[in-house]
């Protein structure tokens, strides 16, 4: 994710992050990706095994990966 310097003043400078790098660009089509596939009634394997393969195809180096869910007790 790239960062941008805003300068309002002489004495303070804003880091603002933009989405504009590769970085940013995967985030947000991953991002793309699950809400459109949750939405489309994906079951959550489904969702939990595409999101490991695009961290893959993204570079991250994935050598395992756990989710879990919040349940109520019975």
């Amino acid at each position: 994710m790239e960062t941008h310097i805003l300068d309002r003043s002489s004495d303070a400078q804003l880091h603002v992050p933009t989405f504009d790098g590769p970085l940013g660009r995967a985030i947000i089509e991953t991002h793309i990706w699950a809400v459109r596939e949750g939405l489309g009634g994906a079951t959550a394997h489904d969702l939990f095994d595409g999101y490991c393969q695009r961290l893959i195809i993204h570079g991250v180096p994935l050598w395992r990966a756990h989710t879990a869910m919040e349940t109520l007790h019975p």
